[in-house]
């Protein structure tokens, strides 16, 4: 095998084997200590700064990082670092380094995460979610798992909706049970739309789904003139509480949804082009 040929071969797989990571524009595995999540939490990537409350200045509220990774048969993507617990109506912010317009041409963008509902609560209705702002707090797309407690049996749900728009419900799910949770955020230049599905047991499809599990839409016009996403949100219910871990937004649904044993046959493959090349190159 000629120089010039080896060299463009190892050039072309090195390139694949790192498209997956390329695709992947926020990741946050919550690799801290053990202890309270403070302001100082930094990690990840594709942030512009670190964690606040709400819409203001000041600590996270009623958040913990615990040692360990959520467990989900479904999830076979890396993990990193630990995972969170936020107790009852607790919440932080983060800002994005890069926002997502949503105002015009148009935009697709993938997400997913581990999520668990801890509260059997019967009393009130409640949403565990991770929200994405639009343009510094005004609520936009909205995903997660919601409970319904008032005067009954707790019913938990997985949940797309749109601030002051569309809002959709999908199966019922378990109390206590860690899903991985993907989904699809979309403005066609005239619908902002998310669609998600939850994965408990049986990992996602390989491709991308013609059929969420939900979807929820509203006109992006009504969220004015220039508007992005340019934060995320996550918030427990205020009588419950929820575990959250392995978020990630991309570009592609195979950089949130699929694991990379590819990236790993593509390295096998420069290791096997590189052998050959030294045994013809010695002959």
């Amino acid at each position: 095998m000629k120089p010039a040929k080896t060299i463009g071969l190892f050039s072309t797989l090195t390139l694949l084997a790192c498209s997956a990571q390329a695709s992947v524009t926020v990741y946050e595995g919550y690799d801290y200590a053990a202890g309270s999540l403070t302001s100082s939490n930094n990690g990840g990537s594709g942030w512009d700064g670190a964690y606040y409350f709400a819409g203001s200045a000041g600590e996270p509220t009623v958040s913990t990082v615990i040692a360990g990774s959520l467990d989900n048969d479904a999830y076979n993507l890396s993990s990193e670092g630990n995972y969170i617990s936020v107790a009852g109506n607790g919440l932080y912010t983060r800002t994005l380094d890069n926002s997502i317009n949503i105002s015009s041409g148009t935009t697709t963008m993938y997400f997913s995460y581990l999520m668990e509902a801890t509260s059997t609560t019967t009393t009130g209705n409640n949403f565990n979610y991770l929200s994405m702002n639009v343009d510094g707090g005004q609520a936009g797309l909205l995903t997660g798992l919601r409970y319904f407690g008032a005067g009954g049996t707790p019913d938990l749900r997985l949940t797309s909706a749109v601030g002051g728009g569309g809002v959709s419900y999908g199966d019922a799910l378990a109390f206590n049970t860690t899903y991985f949770i993907v989904g699809r955020l979309n403005y066609d230049g005239t619908n902002l739309t998310i669609l998600s599905s939850a994965f408990d047991t049986s990992a996602p499809a390989s491709t991308e789904p013609l059929i969420w599990d939900t979807e929820a839409s509203r006109l992006a016009s009504e969220y004015g003139v220039g508007a992005v996403i340019d934060q995320l949100r996550v918030r427990a219910g205020s009588d419950g509480g929820l575990l959250f871990d392995e978020l990630r937004m991309g570009t592609t649904y195979e950089s949130v949804a699929v694991p990379e044993p590819s990236q790993s046959g593509l390295l096998f493959g420069l290791v096997g082009a590189l052998v050959l090349f030294s045994r013809r190159f010695k002959g």
